[in-house]
């Protein structure tokens, strides 16, 4: 994250900070909410770099528990947020955010834009092993009919324990 941030907004001579607490490198998140935390991560970059005008981008990571939050804020020129033609890239950001079970809050100003994705829960590694392999099993044609097999077997099993 810091690598593609350092490359696009320092290519374009912009000032970017890039803070995160001690140890949040090491924390585990399921392959999906990576990928979404990431891809929020870039557009909210993008947009920087793009649209604000801003001459600085900070992004600041942080952890209480296990709970993960994320902010970039620029000192661009701002937009209005209200605004009915909001555009694709911040329309796909808030619904990743809620896929993730995390909200994304975008505050903008004439002084520049805030964009947090908070709260971020961490996945334990072996939730993230099992969902990995659950979602291999539904891609493959073998996975598929287990899957189906799993939720009959899961309906009988709650039928019979219903009509005792």
């Amino acid at each position: 994250m810091n690598y593609f941030g350092d490359q696009l907004l320092g290519g374009l001579g912009l000032g970017f900070t890039f803070d995160y607490e001690n140890g949040i490198e090491k924390s585990t998140f399921d392959m999906a909410k990576r990928k979404n935390i990431y891809l929020i991560y870039k557009e909210a970059i993008n947009n920087a770099a793009k649209y604000s005008g801003a001459k600085n981008v900070r992004v600041a990571l942080s952890k209480e528990g296990r709970q993960y939050e994320m902010e970039i804020a620029d000192n661009g020129r701002g937009f209005d947020t209200s605004s009915s033609t909001m555009g694709n890239g911040l329309r796909n950001m808030k619904r990743r955010a809620e896929e993730m079970g995390g909200k994304l809050t975008v505050e903008s100003t004439v002084d520049g834009t805030y964009v947090q994705l908070s709260p971020l829960r961490e996945t334990s590694v072996l939730r993230s092993w099992q969902m990995e392999r659950e979602a291999d099993l539904r891609r493959s044609a073998k996975g598929r009919i287990l899957c189906v097999v799993f939720a009959l077997h899961e309906l009988r099993v709650k039928f019979f324990s219903v009509r005792s």
